[in-house]
């Protein structure tokens, strides 16, 4: 079932920790970083934030769009070709 690499538990946990602490200490940064922003700044950052959810909103969108549209033309197609047999 697995890919028949095998990890040590401890060597797992150590590892999993690591990430835990990167974490923490990253969210910490970033609260600090944010308590000196501007009122100015932090409603650029927002701004900005909101036209690129705005965008990958767009994009997703758009490709579920045209994945309709692909199956709309590939069950067209099968109607056609049973009516010419």
């Amino acid at each position: 079932m697995g890919s028949g690499t095998k990890i040590a538990k401890k060597s797992l946990v150590s590892f999993l920790n690591g990430y835990k602490r990167a974490n923490e200490l990253i969210f910490e940064e970033r609260k600090k970083r944010l308590a000196k922003l501007t009122p100015e700044q932090s409603l650029r950052e927002y701004i900005e934030l909101c036209e690129l959810a705005d965008e990958l909103s767009e994009k997703i969108e758009s490709e579920e769009i045209l994945q309709k549209r692909l199956e709309i033309l590939i069950k067209r197609r099968m109607l056609f070709n049973k009516k010419i047999e």
